[in-house]
């Protein structure tokens, strides 16, 4: 038994320091932190599991690149799919399809259309990325008879 039980407040205790402290923290998001909180979701997973089927997997991933790698016509295809207005589906498609000249051809460099990447930082962009990996996880857990996917960030 701990030495310090004896010291410890009691639940409905207020106390000050402890309160100051909650306020005062450093709330900078680290790889430690993000893997610490992810490993709080998943222990009571695991000891669930455990007990009830007896098994319990984790499976690691990571999309390298995601927002640049996000297809133009499947993120149309997907948001066709759930029933998205042709009014917004054209001002998606704009909005995605924007024109671009890359500087280091030169001067005379053409114009081309985007087919593929979203522009980072925007949150329209976070909404298409966000709807993917909805879709994902939906068909995972479809398959695997209800498995759940925990995301942090575009990591799975």
């Amino acid at each position: 038994m701990p030495d310090d039980i004896d010291n410890a407040h009691s639940y409905d205790e207020d106390n000050e320091d402890d309160i100051e402290g909650l306020y005062h923290q450093d709330e900078r998001v680290t790889p430690v932190k993000t893997k610490q909180t992810f490993l709080r979701m998943a222990t009571p997973e695991c000891l669930l599991n455990t007990i009830l089927h007896e098994k319990f997997t984790i499976v690691r991933s990571d999309f390298s690149w995601f927002g640049p790698s996000l297809s133009h016509t499947l993120l149309m295809t997907v948001l066709k799919s759930f029933g998205v207005q042709k009014i917004w589906i054209d001002f998606f498609q704009r909005f995605l399809n924007n024109p671009i000249k890359f500087t280091a051809d030169g001067p005379t460099a053409s114009v081309q259309i985007r087919k593929r990447r979203v522009p980072m930082s925007h949150s329209i962009s976070d909404l298409f990325g966000e709807v993917l990996l909805f879709t994902m996880d939906f068909a995972v857990n479809q398959k695997t008879n209800g498995l759940y996917l925990y995301q942090i960030h575009h990591d799975i």
